[in-house]
């Protein structure tokens, strides 16, 4: 891990970081599967956003986080696991950076820090960089 040596951010983001994993609030019904959104086509994915994003403050506001955020940190619930002797290891760790689950990237940002359970890292890129 790659530790930020400014110690307000470290404290600041690491508490964020901590208060994210330590949330044992339900999801509401949906929401797990709202990124999915994002790998939808543009007209389409323009169309949920005005539907469910522009007549609820709560969602209109959360969706803003979103959209401004220089960039999204997935924080997986599962390990990526590399065995140099086994590239389909190699093959599976690429997929879970493309996509992961198919509902767990926000395909809508210029690029995604993916962390897995065990640590292991990569990103997912948006197209046109």
């Amino acid at each position: 891990m790659v530790l930020c040596y400014f110690n307000y951010f470290q404290l600041f983001f690491f508490s964020q970081i901590q208060g994210i994993l330590d949330d044992n609030t339900s999801p509401d019904p949906g929401e797990p599967d709202m990124a999915a959104m994002t790998a939808v086509g543009r007209d389409e994915w323009a169309k949920v956003r005005k539907e469910f994003f522009s007549s609820s403050s709560v969602n209109r506001a959360s969706l803003s986080k979103i959209i401004t955020a220089a960039f999204i940190l997935c924080l997986d619930d599962y390990s990526y696991d590399h065995d140099e002797e086994d590239p389909t290891k190699l093959n599976d760790y690429c997929r879970l950076m493309m996509h992961g689950k198919g509902n767990d990237r926000w395909f809508d940002k210029s690029f995604c820090l993916v962390v897995g359970a065990n640590g292991r890292m990569g990103m997912n890129i948006e197209h046109s960089w």
